[in-house]
């Protein structure tokens, strides 16, 4: 799915570039660049005390 393309249906002959869209997802969510939720994050979710 990420490195050859697929062999049929909607997404035929696409392939799947996560790795390029990983970073930009992270900081949409809030997260630091390894996926990590960051402390600003934590608080506004009521979580806090986990960080």
């Amino acid at each position: 799915m990420t490195a050859e393309p697929m062999s049929a249906g909607p997404s035929k002959g696409k392939v799947c570039h996560l790795e390029e869209l990983l970073d930009p997802y992270y900081r949409f969510r809030g997260w630091i660049p390894n996926g990590i939720p960051t402390a600003d994050k934590l608080a506004e979710l009521g979580l806090a005390q986990i960080g």
